[in-house]
């Protein structure tokens, strides 16, 4: 079987990477709980008033992306218990808004 050169199509993509879309990374927050659900109710919105389903399916995946990296980030090693909670609190938040994202059917 013939080895698949490293290139663009074969890197592997961080979850930590840079952000795709960077006008949704400043929307997303990691700093507190409060926080976290202002930005969650602002991806909702932008949701729901998403003219296109290409944005409607850009914003759930950046809300989902957003929990996996703070779940991902409650995983470390070297947290205090309290930093640890606030992680798993804020992922649950995003987790949440991804969950009432209903998806319009495609064509």
């Amino acid at each position: 079987m013939a080895r698949r050169k490293s290139g663009k199509k074969g890197r592997k993509r961080s979850l930590f990477g840079p952000a795709r879309h960077p006008e949704y990374a400043e929307i997303v927050k990691f700093t507190t709980i409060k926080d976290a659900k202002k930005s969650a109710r602002q991806l909702l919105r932008e949701f729901k008033s998403a003219k296109t389903r290409d944005k409607a399916v850009r914003v759930k995946r950046v809300t989902v992306l957003a929990a996996n990296r703070a779940e991902a980030a409650a995983k470390r090693r070297k947290l205090s218990k309290r930093e640890r909670h606030q992680l798993r609190r804020i992922a649950e938040v995003y987790r949440k808004a991804a969950d009432r994202m209903k998806l319009p059917p495609r064509r």
